[in-house]
C-alpha cells in the first residue's frame, strides 16, 4: 500500500512541477483535482480505498483537455503508465473486476486526447506515449478480460491508426524503444520533463518506503545534507536566472517535506530513531521541522515566496495533525510499522539524556576541564576519567559546525600530564578505520572527522599519532616518513588551494616530488616511488582536503 501511495504522490507532483514549468495558473481546474486527490491520499488507511478509478481521474482529465499542452499531456500519460504499474504490483487477481472501469477510462481518455501544438518533436512523443499507456493497459491481464468489446476495438483501432502515421520520426520511434527497454521493470521513470534533481525525488520516496529503516545515516545525511540546506537557503537577488531555478527546487522539497510529514513512520519513527536514539545521531525531526518554521517566518513578507511559505506552513500542519489523531488512540494500540512503541516516559527520559549529552559536549568543546567533569557526573565518562574512554567519547553531529573537535583539546585537558596527553591522542586516532587505506585517502578521512588545530606544535602530535596507527608499512621504513610525507602532505594543500598564493607561485608537481621522494636514512636509505608521489600531488590538487565543519553532512562521510 505504501509504494501504491509513494507512486501516485511522486506523479502528483511531478504534474504539478510541469505545470508551473507551463507557467500555466496554478489556480486551473485540473490542479484543484490533483490536489484533492493529494488530501484523500494522504487520508487513506486501506489498500481497498485506492480505488483506481478515482486515483486516475484528475490525470485523464488533463489528457482529455484540448487546451494543454504536449508537454503537460505526454506527463500525463507517463503518470498514469506508473500508476498502472503501481496498481499492477500492489494489488491481487481478485481485484482485476474494480480496475476494468478504470481501464475503459483511460483507453477513452488517450484514444482521444487533444492537446495544443507546442514542439515537433515533444508532440510526436505524445503519439508514442499513447502506444505505450495502450500497451500497459494491455499488461493489466486480469481486468482488460472484463473490458467490452468496444473498448477493445477502439485499442485496436488507435495503435493501428498510429502505425500508419507518417509523422512519428524513426528518431522519436528509437528514443521511445531505448526508453521502454530501460524502465519496463522499473516503477518509477525518470521522464525528459524533468530536470535530473526532479527526477531523484520519486526514488527518494522509495527508499523511505522499502529501506528507511535500514538506510539511518544515508537517509539522515540525505535530509540534512539536501533537503534542510535548499528549505533554509536564502535567495540573492543578484541572480534572477539561478534564484528561479533555486525556487522551483525549493518549491518541490517543501512538497517532498509536506508529504513525507502526513506519513506516521517519518514522523514518529523518525523521531525514534534520529532524536531520541543515542549520539551520535542528528535531531533528523526536529531540523526538518526547524526548516520549515525558518522558511515560514523568514520568507512571510515577500509576495514571491507565498507559495513555499503556504507549504511549510502545511507541511507543520501536517505533523501537528498527524500527531493528535495519534493521541487521540489508547495507548495500548499504539504501534508503528507494526511495532510496539516506547512508552512516552521512556522516550522523553532518551531525548532529555542525548539533550544533557550535547549539552556536555558543547562545554567540553569550549571549556574542556568544565565538559569532562559533566560528563563524568552525567555517568558518560568513567570517574575516574581515562585516556581509553575520553578518545573514544562519540561526538553528537546535531550541531557540527560549532563543535571544536577533541583533538583540537588533546594537549589541554583536565589530566595535564605527558602521558595521559599521549594516551589519549592514540585512543582518539584508534577510533578511524585506516588500516587497509593508502596514505592519502586515510588522512583525508582523518582530517575529514574535525577541525586541525593551528598551532604547529599541536599538529605536529596529532600526525604523529596518526602516522604511528595508519602507515603504509610496504612503501615506509618507519613512522617518520610517513609522519613527514602527512605534514608534506597538507602543507601541499594548503599552498594549491589558497586563494591568495598566485597560480604561479604554487608547488608544482615536479617540486612535490623533489622534496619527498628520498627522505634517507628516515626509509632506509629507499626512495619512495615517483609514480606514489605525482598521484598523491594529483589526488590534492583535484580533491581537496576538507575538514568537518565544510561539509559536515556531505556524501563523503559515506
Amino acid at each position: 500500500m505504501e509504494v501504491l501511495r509513494s507512486a501516485i504522490l511522486s506523479e502528483i507532483q511531478a504534474l504539478v512541477h510541469v505545470f508551473r514549468q507551463d507557467y500555466v495558473k496554478l489556480k486551473s481546474t485540473q490542479l484543484q483535482g490533483l490536489a484533492s486527490l493529494r488530501v484523500h491520499v494522504y487520508q487513506w488507511t486501506d489498500l481497498a480505498d485506492f480505488e483506481s478509478q478515482t486515483v486516475l481521474r484528475p490525470f485523464l482529465d488533463i489528457v482529455r483537455n484540448e487546451n494543454t499542452t504536449g508537454p503537460l499531456t505526454r506527463t500525463a500519460m507517463e503518470s498514469v503508465c506508473t500508476i498502472l504499474q503501481a496498481y499492477e504490483s500492489s494489488t491481487t487477481s481478485t481485484s482485476g473486476l474494480s480496475m476494468q472501469y478504470a481501464l475503459s477510462d483511460v483507453v477513452d481518455a488517450v484514444t482521444q486526447c487533444r492537446f495544443q501544438e507546442t514542439d515537433p518533436e515533444s508532440d510526436q512523443y505524445v503519439l508514442l506515449m499513447v502506444v505505450r499507456v495502450l500497451d500497459m493497459v494491455m499488461q493489466c491481464r486480469d481486468a482488460t478480460r472484463q473490458l467490452h468489446a468496444g473498448t477493445m476495438w477502439h485499442v485496436v483501432e488507435s495503435l493501428y491508426g498510429i502505425s500508419r502515421s507518417y509523422e512519428v520520426t524513426h528518431l522519436a520511434m528509437l528514443s521511445f524503444l531505448m526508453h521502454t527497454t530501460t524502465t519496463d521493470n522499473n516503477i518509477y521513470q525518470v521522464t525528459s520533463s524533468l530536470s535530473v534533481g526532479m527526477a531523484t525525488l520519486p526514488l527518494w520516496r522509495l527508499l523511505w518506503v522499502h529501506l528507511g529503516p535500514h538506510l539511518t545515516w544515508q537517509w539522515e545525511a540525505l535530509v540534512l545534507g539536501g533537503i534542510v540546506p535548499v528549505l533554509t537557503t536564502c535567495l540573492n537577488d543578484q541572480d534572477e536566472h539561478h534564484d528561479d531555478r533555486h525556487m522551483t527546487w525549493k518549491v518541490e522539497v517543501a512538497q517532498l517535506m509536506v508529504d513525507f510529514l502526513r506519513d506516521p513512520l517519518f514522523v514518529i519513527d523518525g523521531f525514534i530513531t534520529y532524536d531520541c536514539a543515542p549520539n551520535p545521531r542528528a535531531n533528523v525531526v526536529a531540523a526538518v521541522l526547524d526548516a520549515l518554521f525558518f522558511e515560514a517566518i523568514e520568507t512571510s513578507g515577500y509576495d514571491g515566496h507565498s507559495e513555499t511559505t503556504e507549504l511549510a506552513c502545511l507541511g507543520v500542519l501536517n505533523a501537528l495533525q498527524m500527531l493528535y489523531r495519534r493521541a487521540q488512540l489508547h495507548q495500548q494500540h499504539l504501534s508503528c510499522g507494526g511495532e510496539r512503541l516506547p512508552s512516552p516516559e521512556t522516550l522523553l527520559a532518551q531525548r532529555q539524556r542525548k539533550q544533557l549529552f550535547q549539552d556536555a559536549i558543547t562545554t567540553f568543546n569550549t571549556k574542556p576541564s568544565a565538559g569532562i567533569d559533566l560528563l563524568a557526573s552525567s555517568g558518560f565518562l568513567p570517574t575516574p576519567v581515562t585516556p581509553h574512554a575520553l578518545g573514544k567519547l562519540p561526538q553528537p553531529e546535531s550541531s557540527p559546525r560549532s563543535k571544536a573537535p577533541i583533538t583540537n583539546n588533546q594537549s589541554k585537558p583536565r589530566h595535564d600530564s605527558i602521558e595521559f596527553r599521549a594516551q589519549l591522542r592514540q585512543a582518539y586516532v584508534e577510533t578511524f578505520e585506516l588500516h587497509q587505506m593508502p596514505l592519502v585517502d586515510a588522512l583525508r578521512t582523518f582530517l575529514g572527522a574535525f577541525r586541525l588545530p593551528g598551532e604547529a606544535q599541536q599538529i605536529d602530535r596529532i600526525l604523529e599519532a596518526f602516522a604511528t596507527h595508519c602507515r603504509e608499512r610496504d612503501l615506509f621504513g618507519c613512522v617518520d616518513v610517513a609522519y613527514l610525507l602527512s605534514f608534506s602532505m597538507i602543507m601541499l594543500n594548503t599552498d594549491l588551494h589558497n586563494a591568495n598564493i598566485r597560480a604561479d607561485k604554487k608547488m608544482s608537481c615536479a617540486d612535490f616530488v623533489k622534496n619527498n621522494v628520498n627522505y634517507g636514512l628516515s626509509n632506509q636509505g629507499t626512495p619512495l616511488p615517483e609514480p606514489f608521489l605525482i598521484s598523491i600531488y594529483h589526488n590534492i590538487a583535484t580533491n581537496q582536503f576538507r575538514t568537518s565543519d565544510t561539509d559536515p553532512f556531505g556524501p563523503d562521510r559515506y
